[in-house]
């Protein structure tokens, strides 16, 4: 990798010429005497505000405890997303920025806003949500941070793509609040109305990226996506260690465009200074231990005020959120039902009427669908007349567990008639419920049309997943399923919520009959993309590679079979029981499909068919030994017949 003083002339030409504009992250904001925590640190403090009683770390080190690893394996903006969603009120979240409103500026803010104040840049971009850039110019250039100021294109200002806090009045302050973006269902799959200035940004200038590690899917996705516009177009990027992931993923993709090198935010901001004509600060320190202690201790403030009650529900959805389906169940109903959240919580209709939502979604997980229609029953009747998203999302979850592979009976064939498929009548319920919600209620829940999307694309996988049982003679129900998930994709697009969008955009992909197979696999692939990089759910990662396992079945079988592998491997982690079921079944019948185009002699193909069905039909049907020797025979008879 480069060094820094291996770019320092060209960047310090544009920078004296104004076509460079810093586009900085949290690490600008890490030293003396502004002193906020690097990397997770923020997330972590906050973690410890909300759950002070859990033990998630080591001591004050961040080290996570043994039983709490799999919370740091997600991205902050999961973790976040899990937390707000288990919040009882989501807007709650935003205190955990507030805190960093009393954050002094420090000598490299100093450094951008006298840039800027002075005309050196064209402008200043910024992913941080404080407001260290902006006191230190004290207020005399434009503050961008809503997409209404973003919708009037690149010129002088401080461009916050991630929203800000603070505010002069509490109209300003409460638009503020609402812009923040932290979340993973506020975050792609690119910029909307941001997306014009970064374009202008890097057609005609070139961004100097400090302390940003580039892992923000909605900022990802338009750089790579303006970069493959304007290929001869140059981002500096500055790392100071190892790359993130991510970086390296899009430098991968535009190796000649993003120019990576190493280097001291400190001294590169230093060195600008001089040629920008502004006075050096001198040497800037680096926090000590206590300092960033005593800013760690002013972020964990941002929870108090919650209730155990509330605290013990956020962390349960966190749990669920982040696929610890079983830790979470027993956070909510304890162990052998008795001692959870959902018996303590009688007195409260809101939390208990949360903790059996929020149980239901954890059970039907875990394919205990008889124990997830009791508690999504409960949640049911204690959010009727009193509360309708919450009605709307668990008449959509018992939709979706009714509709379930495993679920399947004769009548379940015919999913458009609802009166006959209590599933599709579930999630038609749902749909309906959540489209007369208004949008006032939607704001106020920070819900938005997410959860319409997500139903819908429950119900069109429901009608791909029937045409599939019944092939050949479904052609109207699966173009049906095309069009009801591209309905949803499109919602779920707009909501730029990456949760459902992987599996939505792999299902509409495999089953579209004007698509080659390698259009297929591409779409497929960044679904994978998706969910491997951004939205880190096992359901859409497993679903994701059992999609292109099934597209890839007839033309590659042994490029198939990894693919159901690498599916059968995520649900294990996660513990989905029909999920493992459903994908060794299709191993089943791609081995099935691999010894029949082998070379071999009829009787070893017969033999090894025979070998491979009967552990299946072992594994997955409780029959007595009689009856199973029977099916066998039958089945033997039948294979026969093919091969001879």
């Amino acid at each position: 990798m480069k060094k820094w003083k291996s770019v320092q002339q060209d960047i310090e030409e544009l920078a004296a010429s104004n076509k460079l504009i810093p586009f900085v992250g949290s690490a600008i904001s890490y030293f003396q005497p502004t002193n906020l925590p690097l990397g997770k640190g923020l997330l972590n403090s906050g973690l410890q505000g909300i759950f002070p009683c859990r033990k998630l770390f080591i001591k004050d080190e961040y080290k996570w405890t043994s039983d709490e690893k799999e919370i740091d394996r997600h991205s902050p903006e999961v973790i976040l997303q899990g937390l707000a969603e288990g919040l009882l009120n989501r807007a709650k979240l935003a205190d955990l920025y507030n805190t960093m409103s009393a954050m002094p500026y420090n000598s490299l803010h100093q450094i951008l806003a006298s840039a800027l104040l002075n005309a050196k840049v064209p402008a200043l971009f910024t992913t941080n949500q404080d407001r260290c850039i902006e006191d230190a110019g004290r207020g005399q250039f434009p503050i961008i941070y809503d997409k209404q100021d973003f919708s009037l294109g690149l010129r002088e200002g401080l461009f916050h793509f991630h929203g800000a806090i603070g505010g002069a009045s509490e109209y300003e302050i409460a638009k503020r609040r609402q812009s923040l973006t932290f979340t993973l269902n506020s975050m792609g799959p690119h910029l909307t109305t941001e997306h014009k200035v970064l374009d202008d940004a890097v057609s005609n200038n070139s961004l100097l990226c400090l302390g940003y590690s580039g892992s923000d899917p909605d900022i990802w996705y338009s750089l790579s996506e303006i970069l493959e516009k304007y290929p001869e177009a140059t981002i500096y990027w500055c790392v100071r260690g190892t790359p993130s992931s991510n970086l390296i993923r899009l430098q991968g993709k535009h190796p000649n465009s993003i120019s990576l090198f190493q280097g001291d935010i400190v001294e590169i901001l230093r060195s600008l200074a001089i040629v920008w004509g502004i006075e050096d600060p001198g040497t800037v320190f680096a926090p000590n231990s206590k300092m960033l202690r005593k800013s760690q201790k002013t972020i964990r403030t941002w929870a108090t005020g919650l209730t155990q009650e509330e605290r013990d529900l956020a962390y349960s959805w966190l749990l669920v959120s982040i696929g610890q389906y079983e830790k979470a169940c027993i956070e909510l109903v304890g162990k052998n039902g008795r001692g959870g959240l959902l018996a303590r919580s009688k007195s409260n209709r809101q939390i208990h009427m949360l903790a059996a939502l929020f149980a239901g979604y954890a059970k039907r997980e875990l394919s205990d669908h008889n124990d997830a229609h009791k508690y999504l029953r409960i949640a049911l009747e204690e959010s009727k007349d009193y509360d309708l998203c919450r009605h709307a999302q668990a008449a959509h979850k018992l939709g979706e567990s009714l509709s379930a592979f495993e679920s399947v009976r004769f009548w379940y064939f015919w999913p458009t008639v609802p009166a006959i498929h209590p599933g599709a009548r579930w999630l038609l319920k749902a749909i309906e419920e959540y489209t007369s919600i208004s949008a006032e209620e939607l704001a106020a829940k920070q819900l938005g049309r997410a959860g319409l999307g997500a139903a819908l694309m429950n119900l069109g996988q429901l009608y791909r997943r029937t045409a599939a049982y019944t092939p050949y003679i479904r052609s109207r129900l699966a173009k049906q399923a095309r069009k009801t998930i591209s309905n949803a994709l499109n919602i779920l697009m707009d909501e730029k919520d990456l949760r459902v969008i992987p599996m939505a955009q792999a299902a509409l992909a495999a089953d579209d009959p004007s698509m080659t197979i390698d259009e297929k696999l591409k779409q497929i692939d960044s679904a994978i993309e998706y969910a491997e990089a951004w939205n880190q759910d096992y359901i859409q990662i497993g679903s994701a590679y059992f999609i292109k396992g099934q597209v890839l079945a007839r033309v590659n079988p042994q490029a198939s079979e990894a693919c159901y592998l690498k599916a059968l491997s995520v649900f294990r982690d996660a513990g989905m029981k029909a999920e493992i079921a459903r994908t060794k079944i299709e191993l089943a019948a791609s081995a099935a499909y691999t010894i029949n185009k082998m070379q071999g002699s009829r009787e070893w193909k017969f033999g090894s068919s025979m070998l491979a069905i009967s552990k299946l039909i072992l594994c997955l049907t409780p029959v007595k030994p009689i009856i199973f020797l029977v099916l066998i025979f039958l089945i033997g008879l039948f294979i026969l017949s093919l091969i001879l």
